[in-house]
């Protein structure tokens, strides 16, 4: 599939979508204003974290994204 050039220039950090690949029934909640994952959001800021959460409820961590480069 070929993108156009125009789309291309379009996309920025401030207008993406992203999605985590986690294991089965374990959830995946944004904190703050970080931009919920699947829908389209903001990612150019610096404090973006993510708390997942094991299928059982017993284990949590939160994780801190860092977008260290983005090509298009």
């Amino acid at each position: 599939m070929s993108i156009s050039l125009v789309s291309r220039n379009s996309v920025t950090l401030q207008n993406i979508i992203a999605y985590l690949t986690i294991s089965p029934g374990a959830t995946v909640k944004a904190v703050g204003s970080t931009p919920a994952l699947g829908h389209k959001g903001d990612f150019s800021k610096s404090d973006l974290k993510y708390k997942v959460i094991s299928a059982d409820g017993r284990n949590q961590q939160e994780w801190q994204l860092v977008i260290e480069s983005f090509n298009k």
